[in-house]
């Protein structure tokens, strides 16, 4: 069974991609190409709960909806006074969706989506009631930056360096399409040595309609496709990297 438990189906800030932006029979198809049967709906800093109950009467009977939220958090102060952020999935029993709307309303407040944040202790004091998970969004320390990471990963795939620092967790899938032949003996070549090299990678096969959707709306980590497939053009806020056949072999 698949689970899903960090879906946007808004844009919400200023920077999301409106391709975030679903109808309710929009996703129900995606829903059942995807084969996912419990899914959350986590969206920036707001939960809209009439969008929750349109999404969960048309797919009744094929798969569970749970409420959830992705915060924007705020940490505790370093000696220089700087502040760690990072995001925070929280999801609600469905059994207490109405008591969740109520308690996310309370802790967002009115404010501004896009400047948002919040302390963690706030978050549990206010969500604790609506018995919820919470998935923290960030690196085990010492973290390395997402910008590091990218051009760890850009010098592996290209053949500069066989090794990986892994004092954080390296943890991630690789989707590809199911009928890309080539892509998937080159996925899973790229897959091993990745693996091999301390990360931990597995790879997922996609209808190329479906990887494509996902991949210009930025839902995957890593994706490998033909540039018909997806342009680069559709790519502007995600990194690539452009390898001919030659060196992929």
């Amino acid at each position: 069974m698949r689970i899903d438990l960090h879906c946007h189906t808004k844009k919400v800030k200023t920077g999301d991609a409106y391709t975030r932006n679903v109808t309710k029979d929009k996703f129900f198809q995606k829903v059942i190409e995807a084969e996912v049967k419990i899914i959350a709906i986590t969206n920036h800093n707001q939960f809209d709960y009439m969008q929750y109950k349109e999404f969960k009467d048309v797919t009744e009977g094929y798969c569970d909806i749970w409420p959830g939220v992705e915060l924007d958090i705020i940490g505790k102060a370093d000696q220089k006074g700087n502040c760690k952020r990072g995001h925070l999935i929280v999801i609600a029993n469905p059994k207490n969706v109405e008591l969740f709307n109520t308690q996310v309303q309370e802790l967002v407040n009115d404010e501004d989506v896009n400047t948002f944040q919040i302390g963690v202790k706030k978050v549990y004091e206010t969500l604790g009631k609506c018995d919820c998970i919470y998935i923290p969004h960030f690196h085990k320390e010492p973290k390395l930056s997402d910008e590091d990471i990218r051009e760890q990963l850009k010098a592996f795939v290209t053949g500069k360096t066989d090794s990986i620092r892994t004092d954080t967790e390296l943890s991630f899938d690789i989707y590809v399409s199911e009928t890309d032949y080539a892509l998937i003996r080159y996925a899973d070549s790229l897959c091993e040595r990745l693996n091999d090299a301390g990360a931990d990678v597995q790879i997922k096969q996609y209808s190329g309609t479906m990887l494509r959707s996902r991949a210009v709306s930025g839902k995957y980590e890593a994706f490998l496709s033909e540039s018909d497939l997806v342009s680069t053009d559709a790519l502007e806020n995600a990194d690539y990297i452009i390898l001919d056949s030659a060196e992929m072999r």
